[in-house]
């Protein structure tokens, strides 16, 4: 516009100006749950939950199962040791931080009301008790073992599946095939353990899922068997059986 266009265009001081016409375009506002973009994980403990699950949360207030169907694809052949990563995993999973697991662990182990169960675990369930007492305290992937797994389990209403890739075994703790199978992997070190989720499966696909893999032996439980049961034990672990007993006990314990 010209300084003279100006001029014109002044009327009682004012100056009016024609503008075209501009219309925005307005995009329809899509109907989206309230929490699609809404990270649970960071509201709940400040970290970072990628594409929360609603259901998850309402399983959660009602004492249900989560579900997580995706695959943990975390490079471990570079694997850096962390303390208590089988409860931060836990914890990515049913949505409460590590400390919430512990005293829920605390309160359902504590409770009377779980005696019934404990004295499935344990011939002695009050040293049951106290010994999960007191390995919370502790870096838990260092110290925990089967019974507490079992307890996991029978708090969060889930099975569990640890299986070691580099030693090809694998514990299976289920407590109802209703229940999705969370799989962890072992990772293990001369001093260190950690625990990385890798994804959940049915007990549909649980065979063959580990149909590659051998069940974890006891040290312990190894010791105590005669050598003819050692031998039998041997052949479904492909070990040659034509071994004294020592001989079949330090090959089978390549397996626990």
């Amino acid at each position: 516009m010209e300084i003279q266009d100006l001029y014109e265009k002044i009327t009682n001081n004012k100056i009016y100006l024609d503008l075209k016409e501009h219309t925005e375009e307005i995009n329809p506002l899509v109907n989206k749950n309230l929490f699609d973009d809404i990270s649970l994980k960071y509201l709940l403990n400040n970290r970072t939950l990628e594409n929360p699950n609603v259901a998850n949360v309402t399983n959660i207030i009602n004492n249900e199962p989560p579900s997580k169907n995706k695959k943990n694809k975390k490079n471990t052949k570079h694997h850096k040791f962390i303390n208590n990563s089988l409860l931060s995993e836990l914890s990515s999973l049913v949505l409460i931080d590590e400390n919430e697991i512990k005293d829920k662990i605390k309160e359902y182990v504590n409770s009377s009301s779980s005696n019934d169960y404990l004295k499935t675990l344990s011939r002695s369930y009050k040293k049951l008790r106290i010994d999960i007492n007191n390995i919370l305290v502790k870096n838990l992937d260092n110290y925990i073992f089967n019974e507490l797994f079992y307890i996991i389990c029978k708090v969060f209403n889930i099975n569990l599946i640890v299986i070691n890739d580099m030693k090809k075994i694998y514990d299976n703790y289920e407590i109802d095939k209703t229940f999705e199978y969370y799989v962890f992997g072992e990772i293990t070190n001369d001093k260190n353990k950690n625990y990385l989720f890798k994804e959940n499966i049915v007990n549909d696909n649980v065979s063959n899922y580990l149909n590659n893999y051998n069940k974890r032996l006891e040290l312990s439980k190894l010791k105590q068997l005669k050598v003819d049961e050692l031998k039998e034990l041997s052949k479904r672990y492909k070990i040659n059986t034509n071994q004294k007993k020592q001989e079949l006990i330090n090959d089978l314990s390549k397996f626990t």
